[in-house]
């Protein structure tokens, strides 16, 4: 039976207990959205986040009161104002952060709907001026002064026209709703060189950025209702022809408030896909209640001191409808909601996949979700018990991104035996191995109200198998082809991204962008002791050129993982965040011949190479290495743009949705490995692509031609043209037994 613990969230991590049942607690920093004087403020059950029925869910939190209102910015962020539909009067403002409120809960927009438009533009200008206006609309005008009066002497400076905080104009009308909401954060300035004097000069509706704000800046007025939704971040890019119904373009932005509906979708894994996209939402109320733990701040109108304590920050949600609401989202295999492939039923009889209690032992069995939508809510309960079905296979692991644990966990992970039922040695006790053990969760109290609250779980605790895909046969009279199962092992539920498009603009072709996946995977890692540690990692693509010669180029595509959390025997590796700083941020790499700078791993990461035969063909073995003779936390796929190129071939033949790279493995048993006559110990697969075909099932791709990898230490994967790229370091420990 699992153990409860004590409340420890608020503990540092040390030494001596290894990160055994403490979490460090949350630190929120944000400002209440509306003025909290002159009048109530209500949210209604019709006007909360959540599911409406089986067909539509809310998005937007929508706040009533009576009169008029102050609005002010919820953190530190970039601002685009876009008008509302169907209310010339009003407008949205959509709030990127630039300081995120809450460290483990990235942020991607804050979507304010129904500002007064007065306060904002009036005529195709922008109103006010340095000296008038709201105390946003002073600021922008002593920005846009400051820009054209001391950055740019040489232009004269133009009308501030209201397409300088993206509003569209009579020039500029924007009529193309299907345009993505990031593209304004990410537009590139523009030069232009004149054809007669070859001056190279700058457009003006393009050289000033979408403003800055600082959190708590007063943004405009609003009159009788503000609806407001909180999108969370999965990355800066897009997929190419994503099937998905639903797009954060400007149909999305311009709405008065906002519900996905099922209506909008074609098919029946287009509604499944429109589900999906309720995890990338979190209601307003319980990010709030998210900052009532003791640590967390709220300021509120124009006053200087935050409001620290649980019922003082309860007070602010007293009036809206889900103050007292637990949401669980939960991520399970391919980054997809819980059960999203039906592998987490009970059974094919029972289609119940967790058990739900206040106690250890009142768990109830029933479906996970609300309304057939993937968030499981749950109302005033402040301890909470959940057990998850499973097959019990030795990686099984769950990790708690953000929520307060009060049974037995590592540094946030939930493994072994605080996750999987112990064998009994009692044999009248009977055990239901299809559940794990319960995993508690504790919440905040005012009074006798519990918090509204968010609890994010990433949970892989059944071992995906696909089929290999077999194309109909020509002939319909043919015997049919049985195609070969495959088991996902832990590498082939990390690298995707292989469609993703940056939506970082470059300025040639020789700038090349990076992305990077935000929604967090876990990984395991053998370590120096036999056994296996696991981490949550976030992935990053980037692409390169490498000088090869005096002539050529070679064109590369590199796929690393980003430690954000581990469980790991400390003295097999060493924690560095220096190398997760750098990699949190997308960003472009500037090819020049003269510098030729190719990616390589930051520090304290670094590459050697060893040479080795493989069926008569010398490789270059690439061993990824960390300073100090530790064993790296990280994964690293290096292929060359030509291979990269087939598996895009293969995704935009078949129309494949959600793609990852699979390894497969060119010896049966995963722990083998080969042999090569210079006594190198390495393992070699072959690419192929895991997808969701048009129809929602999910199939193994083989590629047209085959992509070769090596790998020697478990860590480094590479293809036999990128590994010769690399500039050969010899390794000076080749005999260190990594596999």
């Amino acid at each position: 039976m699992a153990e409860v613990i004590s409340n420890t969230q608020g503990q540092n991590l040390t030494t001596s207990n290894q990160g055994t049942n403490v979490r460090a607690v949350i630190q929120p920093v944000s400002h209440f959205v509306l003025q909290t004087t002159s009048g109530a403020v209500t949210i209604s059950e019709s006007n909360s986040f959540g599911a409406v029925n089986p067909t539509q869910f809310r998005t937007t939190s929508k706040i009533t009161f009576t009169g008029s209102k102050k609005v002010y910015a919820l953190c530190q962020g970039q601002v685009l104002v876009q008008p509302q539909i169907g209310n010339t009067s009003k407008v949205n403002l959509i709030l990127k952060p630039f300081t995120q409120p809450i460290k483990d809960l990235g942020i991607k927009y804050i979507i304010y709907r129904g500002l007064n438009k007065s306060d904002f533009v009036a005529n195709d200008v922008i109103v006010g001026d340095e000296n008038n206006g709201t105390e946003f609309i002073k600021h922008i005008w002593k920005e846009f002064n400051q820009f054209y009066s001391t950055e740019n002497t040489n232009q004269p400076k133009p009308t501030f026209a209201a397409n300088f905080i993206g509003f569209p104009t009579t020039t500029n009308p924007q009529t193309d709703l299907s345009v993505l909401i990031n593209t304004f954060f990410y537009k590139l300035s523009e030069t232009v060189v004149d054809n007669v004097t070859g001056e190279a000069t700058e457009p003006t509706e393009k050289a000033f950025e979408l403003p800055m704000v600082k959190r708590g800046m007063y943004l405009g007025d609003i009159t009788g209702e503000l609806g407001i939704d909180i999108v969370l971040n999965s990355g800066e890019y897009y997929i190419e022809n994503d099937p998905t119904p639903f797009k954060f373009d400007l149909n999305y932005a311009r709405a008065t408030d906002f519900m996905l509906d099922l209506a909008s979708a074609t098919t029946p894994f287009q509604e499944k896909l429109l589900k999906e996209v309720c995890t990338k939402f979190i209601d307003l109320v319980a990010f709030y209640g998210l900052h009532a733990n003791g640590s967390g701040k709220i300021y509120v109108d124009e006053t200087a001191t935050p409001l620290t304590t649980k019922d003082t920050i309860f007070g602010l949600l007293t009036s809206f409808y889900t103050k007292n609401t637990q949401y669980i989202y939960l991520q399970a295999n391919r980054q997809r909601s819980y059960n999203f492939y039906e592998n987490y039923r009970y059974s094919e009889d029972n289609a119940n996949n967790i058990k739900i209690g206040t106690t250890l032992a009142n768990g109830t069995e029933t479906i996970f979700g609300q309304a057939s939508w993937p968030i499981h809510k749950v109302a005033n309960n402040e301890n909470l018990y959940i057990q998850l079905t499973t097959d019990n296979y030795s990686e099984a692991a769950l990790y708690v991104k953000l929520g307060n644990l009060q049974t037995s966990h590592e540094n946030n992970f939930v493994r072994n035996t605080n996750l999987l039922q112990p064998a009994s040695e009692d044999s009248t006790t009977t055990i239901d191995y299809n559940y794990t053990q319960p995993i508690g969760f504790q919440f905040e109290k005012s009074g006798t109200e519990v918090i509204a609250s968010i609890v994010q779980l990433i949970y892989e605790g059944k071992q995906l198998t696909v089929s290999e895909y077999v194309a109909p046969p020509i002939d319909p009279n043919a015997d049919p082809i049985v195609p070969s199962i495959f088991y996902l092992k832990d590498i082939d539920d990390i690298f995707g991204l292989l469609n993703a498009k940056s939506f970082i603009a470059t300025k040639n072709e020789n700038e090349l962008p990076s992305v990077i996946e935000e929604e967090l995977q876990l990984i395991h890692f053998p370590n120096a002791l036999k056994k296996t540690d696991v981490a949550a990692v976030k992935v990053k693509k980037i692409e390169d050129f490498i000088k090869i010669d005096e002539d050529s180029d070679l064109q590369r595509v590199t796929f690393e993982t980003l430690l954000v959390d581990s469980d790991f025997d400390e003295s097999t590796y060493i924690k560095n965040n220096t190398s997760l700083k750098e990699g949190n941020t997308a960003k472009t790499i500037s090819y020049s011949k003269e510098q030729n700078n190719y990616y390589q791993p930051k520090k304290p990461f670094s590459f050697s190479t060893v040479l080795f035969t493989d069926s008569g063909s010398t490789i270059t073995g690439v061993i990824l290495e960390q300073e100090q003779g530790k064993l790296p936390a990280k994964k690293i796929l290096g292929i060359t743009k030509e291979e990269y190129q087939q598996l895009i071939a293969i995704i935009g033949s078949n129309n494949l949705i959600n793609p990852k790279i699979y390894f497969r493995n060119l010896l049966e048993n995963e722990e083998d490995y080969f042999l090569s006559i210079e006594d190198v110990q390495y393992k070699s697969y072959t690419l192929d692509v895991i997808a969701e075909n048009a129809t929602g099932e999910l199939f193994l791709f083989c590629l047209n031609e085959d992509v070769r990898l090596y790998s020697i230490d478990d860590r480094m994967y590479a293809s036999k043209k990128y590994s010769e790229s690399i500039p050969f370091t010899k390794n000076k420990n080749i005999s260190l037994d990594l596999i």
